[in-house]
């Protein structure tokens, strides 16, 4: 996806000036107090995102965007899961107490709170109080004090009603589309919260209800997705010596959507005939990726050379069995009886960006030679 169409937005705003946080309890006079026992709700839109673009979060709309970049925003916005969790209690001063499970935490310290608190200090009490709710998969815990809502493709937004008064960690589930993943930057946000039109401090009134024109927004960041491919090589027959070794080597050529080009080499030992299965991981989901036998072993040739070369393309979801990702290779004698072996290893890739096998039992080439490496014999 092409990253340059994006907004620039600076940071997270809301509509007015409305702040992310109450005032600490030290200018609420002429707020007035704060009504604990009041109900609140909150509305997160999906609608609202500011995506993470080299350091800097930028508004994402399908403004110029290409018919495939609004469709990506379109499964990003129409599949957030939400999780709110409750952190701490607000006093009528509007003073926070941290509560459970979100007491004792280092780094989330709601009761020091005050008109000098920073975004940066507000960004990493939100961080520590995640990280009390986060699995050791990344996933997000259920607790007593969590609630959780899923946007749908006709409704970009969730709101969540009958809200105790206090302090709320927004947090949002990782989404997978068919090319990227996404991950969401939490933050706390008062229930009620001061609404200023002056932006003096103290100044305004609590807003109970943060829907509608005072919704929330996310703030997610783009990652590669990775998926992953298979190799299966089949030996009907072995060559050369009982018991003896062969290597088979395989060049795997990969071009990512964006057109970025990798070569990695792998291997499969065999000692007998039978089928074995290589795995290539962390391949960008999108990717064509082209397979190459290179090295067949002396005294072994394919059963079909013309899928010596063969290419599929990686999808995201890969699994076991039909869903897989995987090109094949059958192997059989050619009717030599020296065997062959190899170690992966010993491939390395030369000025010119090719990859050529290095012998450390070869004899060493003299300044000025060819560079080339040993035989796989």
């Amino acid at each position: 996806m092409r990253r340059g169409r994006w907004k620039s937005a600076g940071v997270l705003l809301l509509a007015g000036a409305l702040l992310l946080s109450g005032t600490g309890g030290l200018e609420t006079r002429a707020a007035g107090k704060v009504n604990t026992q009041q109900t609140c709700s909150l509305e997160v839109s999906a609608e609202d995102l500011y995506i993470l673009v080299e350091d800097q979060y930028q508004t994402w709309s399908p403004d110029g965007l290409s018919d495939e970049e609004r469709k990506e925003l379109e499964e990003v916005q129409s599949q957030v899961k939400v999780r709110l969790y409750r952190t701490a209690e607000i006093s009528e001063a509007g003073r926070y107490t941290a509560a459970a499970p979100f007491t004792g935490i280092e780094g989330f310290d709601p009761a020091s709170v005050n008109n000098e608190t920073t975004a940066a200090d507000w960004n990493r009490m939100a961080k520590a109080a995640l990280k009390a709710v986060t699995k050791a998969d990344g996933s997000l815990k259920d607790t007593e004090t969590g609630l959780t809502k899923e946007t749908t493709a006709s409704e970009h937004s969730v709101t969540f009603t009958g809200l105790k008064t206090g302090l709320y960690l927004v947090a949002a589930e990782q989404v997978e589309t068919d090319r990227c993943v996404y991950t969401f930057a939490p933050y706390l946000v008062s229930l009620p919260n001061l609404y200023s039109t002056t932006g003096e401090p103290g100044s305004g009134e609590w807003i109970y209800d943060l829907t509608g024109d005072y919704a929330m927004g996310l703030k997610p960041e783009q990652g590669e997705r990775f998926g992953e491919m298979a190799i299966y090589k089949k030996l009907t027959g072995m060559s050369g010596l009982p018991d003896s070794q062969t290597t088979f080597v395989f060049q795997i050529d990969i071009t990512t959507p964006d057109q970025q080009k990798e070569q990695r080499i792998e291997a499969l030992n065999f000692t007998g005939t039978g089928e074995q299965k290589l795995v290539v991981k962390k391949i960008p989901v999108g990717s064509q990726v082209s397979v190459t036998e290179i090295y067949q072993g002396a005294g072994y040739e394919l059963a079909d050379s013309s899928l010596r070369t063969q290419t599929v393309t990686v999808t995201a979801g890969n699994g076991s069995g039909t869903s897989e990702v995987a090109v094949s290779f059958t192997n059989e004698p050619n009717g030599g009886t020296t065997g062959g072996y190899g170690v992966e290893n010993r491939f390395y890739q030369n000025e010119e960006g090719q990859y050529q096998y290095d012998d450390p039992n070869a004899p060493a080439q003299p300044e000025g030679g060819n560079g080339q490496g040993g035989d796989m014999q």
